[in-house]
Parts: structure tokens; sequence; C-alpha cells
């Protein structure tokens, strides 16, 4: 026959949490599971293996930043990205124009945008992998360019210079 070890004392914070002493000394909980001790229920825990009592979630979609791989869901894994929480498309650069053989992300793919001179392009393509992750103001920035490429985007010259500064091919 198993023994019973009755509780001798009960306390908790509510239905969800509900501590009991058992006479042999032991403690039993009972209540929603919490797998890494963050306080929130694994149910409503948007990372439920690793502690992340904030919930942050900087891309919104729907993994918490510590355990997203791709945090700013650029299509970078993070232990590859150079620039962390990259917005796509670019919140600033061009602010008038995109300049001829000049480089910023116009829209939501991973790829840089530039303006073909007389429609003859450039013969050259960068992505966002090739940038370690980073759009043309986090360029800008990091390389102090001027105001010419906050203008009318990044030049070809300088994009060249990063991907060789961040080591892509």
């Amino acid at each position: 026959m198993p023994t019973v070890d009755p509780p001798t004392d009960v306390w908790g914070t509510g239905p969800d949490d509900v501590w009991f002493t058992l006479r042999g000394g032991g403690l039993l909980h009972l209540g929603l599971l919490d797998a890494d001790g963050d306080g929130i229920p694994d149910a409503d825990d948007n990372c439920p293996d690793i502690g992340n009592p904030g919930q942050e979630d900087f891309d919104v979609d729907g993994i918490g930043d510590a355990c997203d791989p791709d945090d700013d869901n650029d299509g970078v894994d993070d232990s590859a990205d150079v620039c962390a929480f990259t917005v796509i498309p670019d919140p600033v650069i061009p602010t008038k124009r995109l300049g001829v053989n000049r480089w910023t992300m116009v829209d939501g793919d991973d790829m840089f945008d530039t303006t073909a001179r007389d429609g003859n392009g450039p013969m050259r393509t960068y992505s966002i992998a090739e940038t370690g992750g980073c759009n043309a103001e986090q360029i800008a920035t990091a390389m102090d360019l001027g105001n010419g490429h906050w203008k009318y985007g990044v030049s070809i010259g300088a994009m060249d210079e990063w991907a060789a500064q961040v080591g892509t091919p």
C-alpha cells in the first residue's frame, strides 16, 4: 500500500498558485507551469524555456527576443547580425530621393534598391546578408558618411567597403 504524506500547511496567491507543506517536510506546488521561472506561465510565455519576464519581442513575431534566432526579422541570424534591431524598409534614407547607383532598402524584401543610370543598372546587387544585417541608415551612421548619403542613398563605393569590413561575400 502506498504511503500518504498529508499536508500540514497550505498557502498561495490564488487558485493557480497553491503550496502545501507535507508532514514529511516536502513541498508540493500546484499551479500553472512556468518552466523557465520568469513568472509568466508557459501557456502565455513567448519564450517558455528561457527567462524573459518582460516578454520583449522587437519584431512582433510571437517569439521572445531571448530565444528568437533573428530578433529583428531581417533574415540574418543574430549570431551573424552586425546590426541589432534593423528596420526594413529603411526608416530615414533616402530623405529626398534615391540617387543613381545609390543604395537603400525601399521595400520589405532582403535586397537593397537603387536607381539605374539611363535604364542601365550598376551590374551590382546587395542583400541584407551581404551587409551583415545592416540597413543603409545603420551603414551611414557606422561609417560616419556625409549628408549626400543620407539624402540620396549609400554610394556603391561605401556599400562595397562596408561589405568588406563586415566580412561578407
